[in-house]
């Protein structure tokens, strides 16, 4: 009988994984945290299914994977976040497995086998047959002082109390002896809300997030328009997405410091995580249905103010190439039944596209257009919120031409200058809207390659400026995401775009494989 959970096994192979990618020889303890991080993708039972667990053990390993995950959410880890950084802080190694030995595998290191070991008996003095996940974070966590346990406090980690959460967490179904004959407690599973949410107001008043003097007056703008009777969702029109999350954040100091009217002093202000939210999705629709559930989640507390920076993947369906009806629908009920309000952030470009347009939109938000202010030295009484002239509500430029219509799925309006409109939206070159596209479709875990044909002709479109935008949405996007919504490209899926008779095809599956040689050969590849 193995001594290992198939969760933890399978934490091991992502860590072998991770280890193998970035070059180094041995599986080293980071590696091994950053497998356990990555579980959160297999969360969804679905994902579970796809790997071949048997019906029987699907719900149990699910149960594993949300206590682990618990345990992050409890101590303030954001899996994605941490993953991430940790990655960047190991950096790459230089090891090259030998191209001749066909066998070689990937094995631990001494301090990993070290960290095994520990997990092991933890797992046994905790009267457990098998070690499990959390045994492995608790073993992990042993030496406070090595060097994950010191990156980890410098992340703000309580790292003891973590470790002694983890040792201390059973397998679902399994009590400790002593209390083998009493009812086993119910396991809490993290819910859709706590898992891609952020408490900012918490973290203003532990003092983890700070005031920007910089943006003094585009927070004092956010307050005044919360306080408002109606309109009260403030829209922030800004490019620089980290600038957004400085202002609220301003805007969370003054309410928690009492430099905001007395109406908004309970306000918890939470912001939706939609990178992490967009990350490991398993099967088409999930997205949505994590925004759905997260919404109705949220309207359920008291008092909560959310928000989203960069709403346009949620109202704007090109961001995610995939039908938002249903999170869009939630959203909106909420915010006109104002079971909750939103603080918004997106360009002034996605503005125009998806919420300019739509009435209902207009309806619930205030638009500000942010522009920088010089640093000041104090923060304005409260009491008396003078105005100042920082951010500006926005006003809708004239009706623009329109070259291209495109299709309804992905709505794309191509602003233009013009003497009646002094908004000059900037032109994206092929190459910034290829990485873009690509960005958007490695969440659904596909990747798209373009013949040298099809290449040719994105280049001529490339070259008339006016229409490119418009152009590359109805040729490319448009199309990669009707496919997607047709269920014609599965997760994990190739798709190749070719050219025949002057026009752009979109291969997958057999014939995707007898086109990729020729087009890695045209390609220099």
């Amino acid at each position: 009988m193995s001594t290992h959970t198939p969760v933890l096994s399978l934490a091991l192979q992502i860590a072998a994984v991770e280890a193998a990618d970035t070059r180094y020889e041995f599986i080293e303890p980071e590696h091994l945290f950053v497998g356990l991080c990555k579980l959160e993708g297999f969360a969804n039972t679905n994902r579970l299914r796809a790997l071949g667990v048997p019906e029987t053990q699907v719900e149990l390993l699910a149960a594993e994977i949300d206590l682990l995950m618990g345990l992050f959410g409890r101590f303030g880890i954001k899996p994605s976040t941490f993953r991430y950084a940790l990655r960047q802080r190991k950096g790459t190694g230089t090891f090259c497995p030998p191209v001749s030995d066909k066998d070689w595998m990937m094995h631990r290191s001494p301090e990993s086998r070290k960290i095994f070991e520990v997990a092991e008996q933890i797992a046994r003095q905790s009267d457990s047959s098998m070690a499990a996940a959390f045994h492995l974070l608790a073993a992990l966590l042993n030496d406070a002082q090595g060097r994950l346990g010191l990156w980890l406090q410098s992340k703000k980690v309580d790292v003891p109390g973590l470790r002694q959460a983890a040792e201390g967490t059973m397998l679902p179904g399994v009590a400790p002896a002593k209390t083998r004959n009493e009812p086993s407690p119910l396991v809490k599973v993290e819910s859709v809300f706590t898992r891609y949410s952020r408490d900012l107001t918490q973290l203003v008043r532990q003092k983890m997030l700070h005031f920007s003097p910089e943006y003094q007056a585009a927070a004092m703008d956010v307050v005044k328009i919360l306080n408002r009777r109606v309109k009260r969702n403030p829209l922030l029109l800004e490019e620089d997405t980290a600038a957004a999350d400085k202002i609220v954040q301003s805007a969370v100091w003054l309410l928690v410091n009492d430099k905001a009217p007395a109406a908004l002093r309970n306000a918890r202000i939470i912001q939706m995580d939609v990178t992490a939210m967009a990350e490991n999705i398993s099967y088409q629709g999930e997205f949505t249905e994590r925004v759905r559930d997260f919404i109705k989640e949220a309207s359920q507390e008291d008092d909560l103010t959310l928000f989203i920076n960069g709403i346009h993947a949620i109202i704007g369906s090109s961001s995610v190439l995939v039908d938002m009806s249903a999170a869009i629908s939630a959203l909106k009920l909420a915010l006109q039944q104002e079971k909750l309000r939103c603080i918004g952030a997106a360009s002034l470009l996605e503005f125009e596209r998806y919420i300019g347009e739509n009435a209902d939109w207009r309806n619930l938000f205030t638009p500000l257009e942010i522009s920088n202010s010089a640093p000041v030295d104090a923060v304005e009484s409260a009491e008396v919120i003078k105005p100042l002239r920082i951010s500006k509500t926005f006003q809708r430029p004239a009706e623009l031409p329109v070259s291209v219509t495109p299709p309804s799925l992905l709505p794309t309006r191509l602003l233009k200058a013009t003497e009646a409109s002094p908004i000059q939206a900037p032109q994206m070159a092929l190459d910034s809207r290829l990485d873009a596209l690509q960005t958007r479709l490695t969440r659904f875990g596909l990747q798209v390659h373009f013949s040298a044909a099809a290449m040719a002709i994105l280049r001529r479109l490339e070259e008339k400026s006016d229409t490119f935008n418009a152009e590359f949405a109805a040729r490319v996007e448009n199309p990669l995401g009707g496919m997607l919504l047709r269920g014609e490209i599965d997760y994990g899926q190739n798709v190749l775009v070719g050219a025949s008779g002057g026009k752009l095809v979109f291969q997958t599956g057999a014939a995707y494989s007898a086109e990729l040689h020729t087009h890695q050969m045209q390609m220099g590849l």
